[in-house]
């Protein structure tokens, strides 16, 4: 193939070998296999009686086993903390245990949840403690699922990986350029948006305006190619194209935070993170990053980045004007920040109570299978349910039902198959996450391990509706940079 694209079959300069570092490679899979395993043995037949206890002891037992799990997953993927494995998990646990911070800490419940929920029936010491275990579930299965994959397959401490080819550079420099264009026209799509239907000062009115105002344009297409724009872009940064994108999405950044929106930005950014983390010619920057100074950089920057959360939080209400009259006063903290982050346990005691308390039937996995169906039946253009009212949607029931709340991953494990489907389906994700980061790949498969990995991150806090058209959208530009390289020989580094 390389020879007929006029390239000659030989390994780049740019891409050397990856040697399989001896600090990241020995007990910790092991033990995070064993640990787990004997977590779930433990949980399992004691989870109704866990489910019992005061709210803080759950608390408490839930974060311990969080933060235990969260440091063996750190030291056995191989690129640390940007590995996927590592960020998923990180981001699952903050979007699901945000609410139980304060619990352990003080003993007491959030006071802040009037700010961006409709009614505190559900935030009570016993849904919280039911919930927890819920979700204990889920993140010892994911633990679980990840030792098993890094286990399986994983290379011996100082292996050499075989050396990227030029046609996979080639490939990857075709689907990276792709990826910026969707990032620029996605970026400009959303500018002219924003500035046509609210005007200049867009980013100063608030997030609940903003969500108004343009709830009747397709805003969520420019957030579809932003998305994945970012994360296939990430596959080759140092080219031209991708650094103007790379400037373009620096500039929807700073807009999208002073509006108040958050998602569309920490998402694509997280995937992006998690995609340059596996190119070994980033190995220096990631080798660098692991020196002492470094972390406490890395920790510092947690740090300002929740307490930027919570101002972004209070913009959501407020908007810039608000606070700059001095309407509204601004309270940014670090736990008020993990307190409103952790809302998505709402969904899954939403989850818990239809199906424990109402004795509603499980779905058996409707939900997961329902979106290429549809998808399928619009494309040959056979009726279908109007979406408003399919409940084989769960963003759909839940809106209906509940209110505009999210999702949850572990929530609609839950809803399709009770507290085992909770463990088989996140145990099935945690071994995907640590198969994204055990071996190397084509050009496809990287870009591909991308997009999977950026729908991941999304469905941590979504409904699994919309992501089989967003990944597909994803697989598909993917899929037309491969193309371009195999017929336009021309794209170097």
């Amino acid at each position: 193939m390389a020879s007929q694209l006029g390239a000659p079959a030989r390994s780049l300069r740019f891409s050397p070998a990856e040697v399989v570092p001896r600090l990241r490679v020995g007990s910790a899979p092991l033990l995070l296999t064993v640990l787990s395993l004997l977590g779930l043995l433990i949980v399992v037949p004691l989870q109704t009686q866990l489910g019992l206890i005061p709210l803080r002891q759950v608390a408490v037992l839930t974060l311990a086993v969080d933060v235990l799990l969260g440091m063996l997953i750190l030291r056995a993927a191989p690129q640390g903390f940007w590995s996927i494995s590592f960020l998923l998990f990180f981001v699952l646990s903050l979007f699901h245990l945000g609410l139980y911070v304060r619990p352990a800490l003080f003993g007491e419940l959030s006071v802040g949840l009037s700010l961006v929920t409709y009614t505190r029936i559900w935030y009570t010491d016993a849904a919280m403690a039911r919930a927890g275990v819920v979700v204990l579930l889920g993140l010892l299965a994911y633990g679980f699922g990840t030792g098993v994959r890094t286990l399986w397959r994983h290379p011996r401490a100082g292996s050499v990986q075989p050396e990227q080819t030029a046609s996979a550079a080639r490939s990857l420099s075709g689907i990276a350029d792709v990826g910026a264009v969707a990032l620029l026209a996605g970026v400009s799509g959303w500018l002219y948006l924003s500035l046509t239907v609210i005007g200049p000062t867009f980013f100063l009115n608030g997030y609940l305006r903003f969500l108004t105002a343009t709830a009747n344009y397709p805003i969520s297409i420019c957030y579809l190619l932003i998305s994945v724009g970012t994360t296939l872009s990430a596959l080759r940064p140092r080219r031209r194209i991708v650094r103007l994108a790379a400037i373009a999405f620096a500039l929807f950044v700073l807009l999208a935070l002073m509006v108040g929106i958050r998602g569309e930005v920490l998402i694509p950014l997280t995937a992006a993170l998690a995609v340059m983390a596996r190119d070994p010619t980033n190995r220096p920057v990631l080798d660098r990053l692991r020196r002492p100074t470094a972390r406490l950089a890395v920790g510092l920057g947690v740090i300002g980045l929740l307490v930027g959360i919570s101002f972004v939080q209070q913009v959501r209400v407020a908007g810039i004007q608000g606070l700059s009259r001095g309407s509204t006063t601004v309270d940014a903290s670090a736990l008020n920040a993990v307190d409103e982050m952790g809302y998505s346990i709402r969904v899954v005691i939403t989850s818990v109570e239809w199906h424990e308390d109402l004795q509603e039937p499980y779905r058996f996995g409707q939900t997961y299978y329902s979106p290429p169906v549809r998808a399928l039946a619009r494309l040959v253009g056979t009726d279908r349910v109007e979406a408003a009212t399919d409940y084989s949607l769960m963003n759909v029931e839940i809106a209906n039902r509940v209110g505009p709340i999210g999702g949850s991953m572990i929530a609609e494990a839950e809803h399709n198959y009770g507290r085992p489907g909770v463990i088989a389906i996140l145990g099935l994700i945690g071994a995907a996450a640590a198969s994204a980061t055990s071996s190397r790949r084509s050009a496809w498969g990287q870009a591909a391990m991308g997009i999977i990995g950026l729908m991941a991150l999304m469905h941590v806090r979504n409904s699994f509706a919309p992501l089989f058209v967003w990944g597909s959208a994803g697989l598909l530009l993917a899929f037309f940079g491969l193309i371009l390289s195999r017929l336009y020989p021309r794209f170097r580094e």
